[in-house]
């Protein structure tokens, strides 16, 4: 019961931090160009978002998940915190391709920039989701 306590407050501060990561990096920087682009990119990479994802907090979701095999409606949110935390593991992919093309195609510089800018929005997004899914996740699992 212990050991699951310490689970449930780890992940949820590790989701919290990824949170307050994403929800620093749609404020700051204000600029909504390429260069505002690649110093939010620089400044998320010197976080170690990334990292921490991979390396923790997928982890620990889906051992969350594997705790909870006889619980569906618990294990079926903990899966969706999980998806959501992934995708934005792929949204950092998505975010450095359309930077590279915004530097290769100088032309459509513009365009890419607003992309890079409802990517923000995106991550954001998708960030606050996985906290509250994981939120509900827990209060499902202690019923």
């Amino acid at each position: 019961m212990v050991k699951m306590r310490a689970l449930w407050a780890f992940g949820a501060t590790l989701i919290s931090l990824q949170m307050l990561v994403y929800f620093g990096l749609l404020i700051w920087p204000g600029e909504t160009d390429l260069h505002g682009a690649m110093v939010r990119f620089s400044a998320w990479q010197a976080t170690g978002a990334l990292v921490v994802q991979i390396f923790a907090l997928l982890p620990l979701l889906i051992l969350l998940i594997w705790q909870f095999r006889h619980h569906t409606q618990a294990r079926l949110l903990l899966g969706g915190a999980l998806i959501l935390s992934a995708a934005l593991v792929v949204c950092a992919w998505i975010e450095l391709w359309l930077i590279e093309a915004a530097l290769a195609d100088l032309v459509n510089m513009a365009d890419r920039a607003r992309q890079l800018v409802i990517l923000r929005w995106a991550e954001a997004a998708l960030a606050f989701c996985a906290a509250i899914t994981l939120r509900l996740g827990y209060v499902s699992g202690a019923l």
